[in-house]
Order: C-alpha cells, then sequence, then structure tokens
C-alpha cells in the first residue's frame, strides 16, 4: 500500500470509530464527530494542530451561542 492508501484507511477508520462512538454517547449530532476526524485529518501533520484550534474555537462559539438563544 501506498502511503496515501495507508492515510485513508486510517482516516476511515477514525471517522467510523469517532460515529460510533458518537451513537454510543447519544450525542445529539453524532455525525458532526465523524466531520471533526474528517476536517482535522491531514497528511501534513503541523496543520492539525491550528485546525483544532480552529474547531475548538468554533465549537466553543457554536455552544455559547446556542444557550442564549434558549
Amino acid at each position: 500500500m501506498t502511503g496515501a492508501s495507508v492515510h485513508a484507511v486510517r482516516t476511515v477508520a477514525a471517522a467510523l470509530l469517532a460515529l460510533a462512538l458518537a451513537y454510543l454517547s447519544e450525542l445529539e449530532m453524532p455525525f458532526s464527530a465523524a466531520t471533526t476526524v474528517l476536517l482535522v485529518a491531514h497528511p501534513m501533520h503541523g496543520m492539525i494542530l491550528s485546525k483544532s484550534l480552529y474547531r475548538l474555537a468554533g465549537t466553543l462559539v457554536g455552544a455559547t451561542d446556542r444557550k442564549s438563544t434558549r
């Protein structure tokens, strides 16, 4: 297998695992767990940290906004 194939298989496995855990945890929107894995997965590891921080910031802003609309 090539490096790209290994990365693709690992990414799909991680997305499926995240989705399964999200369903087991009975999250309101379980597909977002798999989406997060696919957004963060990148063959260049240097960008993962910055993407993770932006994703965390977006989640916090979304959670804060959602609480204010209730």
